[in-house]
Parts: C-alpha cells; structure tokens; sequence
C-alpha cells in the first residue's frame, strides 16, 4: 500500500494493520450490522423503508469506523435491481427503495455492507429476505394452506413499550410511550414500523436463512470509508489499459471556497481520496499529469450475491394467497386515491466556509475599479504582487513578497472558482467581463507536504467554473457521495376524511432518540384494515448493543 493517504487517528491504524493483516487476522476489527425493514412484503411500485445499524462494540467500543453503507436491492435471479448509498452517523443510517414496477412474484434480498466488511466476505453482511408479489405474474395456488413455525424475534436488550390496550377502532389514535425507565443504557437510536401481520407462510417465506459468520481475512483490499467517504480509482494510460503508478492526482472542487487534495498512485495505478461525507452529488474536478492518461472509477457496490441460490416460484396456500389479493386490490386503490406516503426529505448539509489559505493578504473586487481591458492588465495595475505577463508568446505567472519584493519561486498555484488551474494561456484569455474577483496570497504557504510560491484565487461572477475553459488533462465529475433521502409521510387524522383509508404499513418512523432522562412518544392513526398489527423497534443502544423488540395489537370495526 503505497498511496500518500494521509489520514490521522484510526484510520492510520487501520491502514497499519492492513500492510500485516496476513498473519494478523485476529486483531483485525470487524463491524456487525442489523437492518430495519419496515414490512416482509411488498407489490411492485411500492417503498421499502429501512434503517441500518453498524456497531464495532466488539474490538472498538465507543468508535465508527464506517461513514457509508450500500444497499442493493436484488431479485430471484440475483439481479441488482436497485443500489443505495446511505451516510452512516454514528452508527446508523436510513434510506428508501422503491421496488421496481415490472417485477415478477418471487422472493428478493435486501443486502447491506460497508466498504470495510467486503475484507470479510460476503456472509459478514446483513441480508434479509422480501417477497415480492405480482398477481399478474406466474405463482401456484395450493388448495390448501400449510402450517409453519415461526421462531421468535431476538429480544436482546428490550424494553417496556406502553400500549394503552390490545384492541383499536378503523382510524383511531394510537399513542405508543417508550419507557426510559430500568434501562440498561444511557441513550439509543431507534427506528419503529406498524404493519399489518402476514400471514405464518410469508414470514417462514421471508425468514432469514443466509450464513452470518465472517471468514477469516486473507488480504487486505478495501479500505474504511472513515473520516469521510472513499472516492477510488484507477489511473490507466490513454493508448491502452496499462495502469499508471507513482503519479499524482490533484482534486479540487468548483464553487465559493477552494479546497485541494492530493492522491499519489501506487504500484497498480490505484488512488484514494476522501470526501465529506454529505448527503447528495458533490461537483469536483482531477487535474491528471497530463492528457495521456485516462481514470476508472472502483464501483463500489457487488451488483448481486455471491452466494446466490435458486429461487423456485413460491407456492402460496389458499389464505396467503387470498390475503396477498386483498392487499393488492388496496395497494391498486391507494394509488387511484393517490395515497403516497413518500415524501422528499430536507437535507442540511455542513457546508466549508473558508477557504484552505485562511484570509488572504489582498482582494480586489473588479467592480470597484474602472473597467479595463484584460485580466492582465488588472494584475498590474491594482495587485502589485503578482507578475503576470507574456513572454515570448509563453504566459508567466509569479509573486513577489510584498515586503521584500523578491520573488517567492517558481511554485505559485492558481485556482479559478475554486479549481486548479495551471493552465496560465487559458487564464490570459479568460474573459475578464466574467471575472468577479482576485485573492492573492504573497507568502510561502506550506501545505501538507507541498511548498506553494505563493496563492492567487480568481472568482467569477458565476462562480462555478462553468464559464471557464476546462483544460485537456482535467475530468470534471458530477459524483454522488450518498443517495437523496426520503421520508414516511403519516396519515393526520383521519377521522373525518370519506375516502376509504387502505392502508396496511399504518407507521415507520426512523431517528428517534432515546434516553434515561426524557420519554419519548409516537402516535399513528389506524386505517379502515382490519386483522392484527405487528409493532416492530429496531435499535442500537450508545454501548453498540442491538434492540429489537416487537408487540402486536387488533384493529376491529
């Protein structure tokens, strides 16, 4: 491994212990995962709500290693239909999938991982099972129905849960008080789903069998997605496949501030970077050694299992399969009423609010000048720092110490709307009507292990790169860092409303807190289905301990 990543804390650690991990495997951390699905049985068109718990309570308590998870929703013939990105803040993290219209009936598999649990294989990630039901797709209809067991759910860490009573009226208020009293823990986060209960068949359908022990590590290849998120590739030469090593990779990002990273291949081409771990795309641009080489990007997901087995077509007995046809006619009707329960959720981003330089020593904003007539002529003339200027038809550019005015070096770096711009002929005949602003910074300035002769930093008035001539050894990408959230939109009181209310998921809230000093409440309003309701928390306690719990009650007309 012998990319410059510099990174502090554990993840240097991590790294450390990855360059020995072949006959270390024992001191190597692992990650467990449970996941939150918000019911065992979908139609197509519908959405999945899910919540992700990651603890490494086992080798680092009270530590994340992990900022991201991926989610692949995949169908009966192992095909990932659908792949998420979600942020993991500590520990924990919530998405949607949305299943897709022209599935068949048959059982899918929600798998999750983290980058670092691909090292252990693939039975150390979380897999759960959903069926799928299609009436207008084949599936068998035995004459009669037949009787399973089913296990009870892991009742680890549980607590009290108020209900008032087991029995509710169609569309009456129900308030669900979690007890904060006799816990074992200080706080945790939970996330809860209220669904009508399936029947015994589709849940031994949906129980999950897959293998749950990780393997022992052979080599280490993936690296954490810690203090951020990984963005990886692979440097390859433009004539051929031929990979590319000891070069460096410059990433800057276009917008307001201006940020630098650094990545330097190692023997196979390969470089890492990392990212604030955001929800959304983060526009970025690499500047290459030069316009002989091309980048792959690493896909970071598996696209299927591994360990896929054969799927047959279920067969369903009378009951279940009368059950599934009722749901579907209230699925068809929810949609003709357009009941959506989905809703885009508003994300806050911590966005940088400086620049890398600090302040710098100079600003000229062009508008408080007269106007002249080229960018040139704007160095010269009002930033007495800055040298820059034609000589024999090559474009120079340095910066002089304003004290001393001797020159600083050949090493000066400019940015234009946050981006390194090395190309100083392109700047010259940038036009200078587009231009905003100039920052200069005429000192040394080290930064990580780099010696810079000095800063200069031109906005426009757009300010996002856009108007700019991109030079031909740059790639500018668009990269999606996490997935958009969405969010369970909940029924308000439906008491009064005539349209019939058809509901079969009644709830699904995710990121409650819970705490020893403050209750915590809920509330959701029953539907016009009757039968029995399946309350279902899931958790993960601040001591890295897993919390399920589940209880039922009745809806009756």
């Amino acid at each position: 491994m012998t990319g410059k990543i510099k990174i502090a804390g554990l993840y240097i650690i991590l790294v450390l212990i990855a360059i020995t991990s072949k006959s270390q495997n024992k001191i190597l951390p692992k990650e467990d995962m449970q996941i939150h699905l918000s019911e065992k049985c979908l139609f197509p068109g519908e959405t999945l709500w899910l919540s992700v718990y990651v603890s490494n309570q086992k080798d680092l308590p009270g530590k994340q290693i992990s900022n991201l998870a991926f989610v692949e929703f995949i169908d009966k013939s192992n095909t990932s239909l659908v792949r998420k990105k979600l942020i993991l803040k500590e520990g924990v993290g919530h998405c949607s999938v949305s299943v897709p219209d022209t599935l068949s009936t048959g059982i899918c598999a929600i798998m999750v991982y983290t980058n670092w649990m691909k090292n252990f294989g693939e039975s150390s990630y979380s897999k759960s099972k959903v069926l799928v039901f299609n009436p207008n797709s084949d599936f068998t209809e035995d004459a009669v129905d037949t009787t399973y067991m089913i296990s009870g759910s892991d009742q680890s860490n549980t607590f009290e849960l108020g209900l008032s009573k087991s029995e509710y009226r169609t569309r009456e208020k129900v308030v669900l008080n979690l007890d904060n009293e006799n816990l074992e823990f200080n706080s945790a986060h939970l996330s809860v789903s209220v669904r009508q209960k399936e029947p015994e068949q589709i849940l031994n359908l949906t129980k999950q069998d897959f293998p749950v022990n990780p393997g022992n590590v052979q080599d280490i290849i993936y690296l954490p997605d810690y203090k951020g998120v990984l963005f990886s590739g692979r440097l390859v030469s433009k004539s051929g496949s031929a990979s590319v090593a000891d070069k460096e990779i410059i990433m800057s990002f276009p917008g307001e501030f201006v940020d630098l990273k650094y990545a330097q291949t190692n023997e196979k081409g390969d470089f890492n970077f990392l990212l604030e771990p955001k929800v959304g795309e983060m526009d970025l641009v690499l500047q290459l050694p030069t316009d002989d080489y091309l980048v792959r990007l690493n896909d970071p997901f598996e696209n299927g299992m591994n360990d896929a087995r054969e799927t047959e077509i279920p067969s369903f007995g009378k009951k279940t399969a009368l059950y599934l046809k009722d749901r579907y006619i209230k699925s068809q009707l929810r949609n003709r009423f357009n009941q959506k329960n989905v809703i885009e959720a508003i994300v806050e981003n911590e966005e940088e609010g400086a620049d890398f330089f600090g302040e710098p020593y100079q600003t000229v904003k062009l508008r408080d000048y007269n106007q002249l007539d080229s960018l040139a002529e704007y160095f010269y003339e009002l930033i007495p720092t800055v040298h820059f200027s034609n000589r024999k038809g090559r474009q120079q550019l340095y910066l002089t110490n304003p004290e001393t005015n001797f020159k600083l070096g050949d090493n000066p770096m400019v940015f234009v709307d946050g981006v390194f711009y090395p190309g100083l002929n392109e700047l010259a005949s940038l036009d200078h009507n587009l231009v905003s602003e100039i920052s200069v910074v005429p000192k040394v300035y080290y930064y990580r292990d780099k010696t810079l002769d000095g800063i200069v930093s031109v906005k426009t008035r757009e300010n996002n790169f856009n108007q700019v001539q991109q030079l031909s050894n740059m790639v500018r990408l668009i990269y999606p860092v996490s997935n958009k959230m969405q969010s369970f939109k909940p029924i308000q009181n439906p008491e009064a409303d005539r349209i019939p209310d058809l509901r079969t998921l009644l709830h699904w809230q995710d990121n409650i807190s819970l705490d020893s000093i403050n209750s915590k409440e809920i509330t959701f309003y029953t539907s016009d289905s009757e039968g029995e309701f399946i309350i279902s928390i899931c958790g993960m306690t601040d001591k890295g301990e897993f919390i399920n719990f589940e209880k039922t009650f009745v809806v009756s007309d």
